[in-house]
């Protein structure tokens, strides 16, 4: 989408001049309609916390992946995305990722409304996306949302398999009905993961400072800039009901860095096997409801 630049005007002028003039500019300027603008404006001038975060307990909301699969949730899908950045020439061999170009590593965690739920951004291009997982987790000043007993988050192959964790399973070589069975699994497994990728899409469809290096900008302020579009994203999304980004979303590239050392958790090896056993469990009750 190009933008369309029809005014001289700076400041509040401008601003008023986008609130009276035709929707395709507000949408190329702001990334939201002007209701939606407005009813930012509001909650800047009046509310130091969100009335939705305030008003309840809850962080999530929990959903039950097909509703029967024995009783356990899913609180969402954990990823990592890159952004580019720039950074000074001392800092670029750490910022460097496997494909070569300058960028910090965001960990997301996403609900099931394309909304962000968790971001850690800052991380260097280079770090394995497993060790920024891990650090969050071990890290008790970053506030990261460890899933309650019982819940989980969809993660990919890149991150480890574990309890509150739930990655794809390994398929290797046994018997025809084991391979089917985690072959079910694994695909709705990625159908389930593919929300956080769609997530991606808009979000950097609708802000096109993460498509390009953010030059002029120390890497505290370029951090600061990516959760600021989480914070944005999640706002249009609560309430903007047609999202013009939502509907044009297209598939985004995010490989992960693979052959770095990965920190790691203390977790009991019985709870390692309790939780694999676990998913071969989910696997075999969705291979006998596969055509349901």
């Amino acid at each position: 989408m190009q933008r369309v630049h029809t005014s001289a005007m700076t400041g509040e002028g401008w601003v008023q001049d986008l609130l009276g003039g035709m929707c395709i500019r507000m949408l190329n300027n702001m990334r939201m309609n002007v209701p939606t603008f407005i009813q930012l404006c509001r909650i800047l001038d009046t509310e130091t916390t969100h009335p939705r975060i305030r008003n309840n307990r809850r962080f999530y909301q929990w959903f039950n992946v097909r509703g029967r699969i024995l009783k356990l949730d899913c609180i969402g899908t954990i990823d990592g995305t890159h952004v580019l950045t720039s950074v000074s020439r001392g800092e670029q061999y750490a910022f460097r990722n496997r494909k070569g170009t300058l960028s910090q590593n965001v960990l997301t965690a996403c609900d099931h409304d394309m909304r962000f739920v968790y971001v850690r951004a800052g991380w260097e291009g280079s770090a394995h996306d497993s060790r920024v997982l891990m650090d969050a987790i071990s890290n008790p000043d970053v506030a990261f949302p460890v899933p309650p007993v019982g819940k989980y988050y969809v993660i990919d192959a890149a991150y480890r398999h574990m309890p509150g964790f739930m990655a794809p399973s390994r398929v290797v070589q046994e018997g025809r009905s084991q391979t089917a069975h985690k072959g079910e699994f694994n695909r709705r497994h990625s159908s389930a993961r593919n929300i956080i990728e769609r997530t991606f899409g808009v979000w950097k469809m609708r802000f096109k400072i993460l498509d390009a290096p953010m030059k002029n900008y120390p890497i505290e302020v370029q951090r600061n800039i990516v959760v600021a579009c989480c914070v944005l994203h999640n706002f249009i999304r609560e309430i903007q009901p047609y999202d013009v980004y939502l509907a044009n979303e297209a598939n985004m590239d995010d490989a992960h860095t693979a052959g770095a050392q990965i920190p790691q958790l203390h977790v009991t090896p019985e709870a390692l096997n309790d939780w694999k056993e676990l998913r071969n469990a989910m696997a075999d009750h969705m291979y006998l409801h596969r055509n349901e």
